[in-house]
């Protein structure tokens, strides 16, 4: 709850600098090239909007030949209706992704099959699409138009390489209309984090309505000076305004050829390392921003918590700085503002300005 807003928010501050000393290893699904490659442990939600009920499908990496699937039907109170998880195991036949193994869930029965064959065609269409896009990856966001019986027939295709997986955004008609579009991107530590399994679903729509119901208010001088940031005890280099906002800022030193195995350079890697869900939240990846200007990298999203009422904004910059105390690293300076949705609203004329100066601004 809210008393917990410090301790909440030191965990995704933290998120960035942990991800600095964490590479995995990396590989790609079976016929798929991938210039920013899924790492074991990341994962997709999508929502398939082809019916009127809220239904969500995510793809949890584990490896080149194993992923997971969960199907989840959604109400309006973000309660699972249905949720059914699979395990695939995978490979490469004649250039075309195959399933070589699946395992089911013990409580799957009958009634499972629809779901069960649903997931099969989703992974078979959505790869084959994938593939046929190879080539064409090192763009960062780019629309193609693809005939997909799947979805109807002519669609816009948009991808994304901050995407993990399949690097896909969207598929939409030709007006607009959405198919198949992304709602959050994660990564889970181990294989008791639950993060994945308990994904519930967004809701875009509350996001849009807190923004249109919350006043904001208008700010003097005075005013804009009585905001007072407090140290924090229990985090070096963090900063507190009540219960409500969370800054924080890390000096880190990364080796040269720390992405050189991944063919990236280190603002690529984390322009999808900054936007990955973690620690029970959930990224809300519509609301995604990525602004890249010199050596600078700042990523700015929502992020919403089950056990909060209301999301969080959550912005990071990266500072690459040429000069460092050892030879062949490079510095950086990590900064983090968060601060709750509707305490940036009501007070976007004094956050708008901190953002410009701390976040922007050099």
């Amino acid at each position: 709850m809210k008393k917990n807003f410090p301790r909440i928010l030191a965990k995704l501050a933290l998120f960035s600098a942990i991800a600095l000393g964490n590479l995995c290893s990396v590989f790609a699904l079976p016929t798929i090239k991938e210039y920013i490659k899924t790492e074991s442990g990341q994962y997709v939600y999508y929502r398939d909007y082809r019916i009127e009920k809220e239904l969500y499908v995510g793809i949890l990496y584990f490896d080149e030949n194993t992923i997971e699937m969960r199907y989840l039907l959604s109400d309006e109170n973000k309660n699972a209706k249905k949720s059914l998880s699979l395990y695939f195991t995978l490979a490469e036949k004649n250039g075309r992704l195959e399933l070589t193994g699946e395992r089911l869930p013990e409580n799957a029965t009958n009634d499972d099959v629809e779901i069960i064959n649903y997931l099969h065609t989703f992974l078979y269409e959505i790869s084959a699409l994938r593939t046929r896009l190879n080539g064409i990856d090192k763009k960062d966001n780019f629309v193609e138009i693809a005939d997909l019986q799947y979805f109807g027939g002519l669609v816009n295709v948009t991808c994304n390489n901050k995407i993990p997986v399949f690097g896909l955004e969207s598929i939409e008609s030709f007006d607009a209309e959405p198919f198949l579009k992304i709602v959050t991107i994660g990564s889970i530590a181990d294989n008791t984090d639950k993060t994945f399994e308990n994904f519930l679903g967004l809701d875009e729509n509350g996001f849009n309505l807190l923004s249109k119901k919350t006043k904001q208010k208008k700010l003097n001088s005075k005013q804009l000076n009585s905001f007072v940031w407090t140290t924090s005890e229990n985090l070096a280099n963090a900063k507190t305004l009540g219960n409500d906002a969370f800054m924080f800022q890390l000096s880190l030193e990364i080796p040269e050829n720390e992405f050189q195995n991944l063919g990236i350079s280190a603002f690529e890697y984390f322009s999808r390392m900054n936007l990955l869900s973690q620690n029970g939240s959930y990224v809300n990846y519509p609301t995604a921003k990525i602004i890249e200007k010199e050596n600078v990298l700042i990523s700015e999203a929502q992020i919403y918590c089950p056990d909060e009422k209301n999301p969080f904004r959550h912005c990071i910059k990266i500072l690459e700085k040429s000069d460092s105390s050892e030879q062949g690293k490079i510095s950086y300076t990590l900064s983090v503002i968060t601060v709750y949705e509707k305490f940036y609203l009501e007070n976007k004329q004094y956050f708008d300005s901190l953002y410009q100066s701390t976040l922007y601004g050099k």
